[in-house]
């Protein structure tokens, strides 16, 4: 990106309620998903040792689509579509674009590294700063 975009408000964006639903997919995932896949709520699980079956657990306990869904709102509520694709992000593109589910994100993401689960990483885009970094990757 070629100019900061930090400094400015996010509008609009109720992220402490956003978290708070993924918080609850999250213990849900760890109750009732994670028993039937030893090993699958590891933080460092690797998106290649993941069989089809467990990158799905993922998918449907926590879906990557929603959450960069979520994500992308946040970089708009705070910067405005015409102001992202002024400064050419292009956010269907990239890692953002293509991962194919949370580890796989996390491995790829440079903000996704620093957090285990997605409510970590939705809470983290609370200030135009952090977005910022969320777009840079």
């Amino acid at each position: 990106m070629g100019s900061s975009l930090a400094g400015e408000p996010c509008r609009g964006l109720d992220l402490p309620g956003r978290v708070a639903a993924w918080r609850a997919r999250e213990a849900a995932f760890v109750a009732k998903v994670a028993p039937d896949f030893p090993g699958l709520t590891a933080a460092d699980v690797a998106p290649g040792s993941l069989a089809p079956e467990e990158r799905d657990a993922w998918n449907w306990s926590l879906p990557w689509r929603t959450l960069r869904r979520e994500a992308i709102g946040a970089a708009i509520a705070c910067f405005g579509v015409e102001r992202l694709e002024a400064l050419g992000v292009e956010l269907e593109r990239g890692p953002w674009g293509t991962s194919r589910c949370w580890p796989d994100a996390r491995r790829r993401l440079r903000l996704a590294r620093a957090v285990r689960w997605p409510s970590e990483l939705l809470a983290q885009l609370d200030d135009p700063a952090r977005v910022e970094a969320f777009l840079a990757d």
